[in-house]
């Protein structure tokens, strides 16, 4: 799917995507509104090519752990 084909839709029947905020060689940035609270939130959705990668979904994961730890600390002063 082209970027700009994410905005409208919804995701997980919670996130509406209102824009791209980047592309990249492993995925699309995405800025959404969480439907019920419209707290504003980044979705980055990785490339066909590389979901179903093992190796890259550990990335992922690692990456977005350390976002969630930062926005942790952030919060904590």
């Amino acid at each position: 799917m082209e970027p700009a084909q994410w905005v409208g839709r919804e995701i997980d029947g919670r996130y509406r995507i209102e824009a791209v905020l980047g592309v990249g060689g492993m995925g699309t940035v995405l800025r959404a509104r969480h439907q019920f609270t419209g707290v504003p939130v980044a979705l980055k959705i990785l490339h066909p090519q590389f979901q179903l990668d093992p190796d890259v979904q550990a990335r992922f994961l690692a990456e977005a752990q350390l976002l969630r730890d930062a926005k942790q600390e952030k919060e904590a002063f």
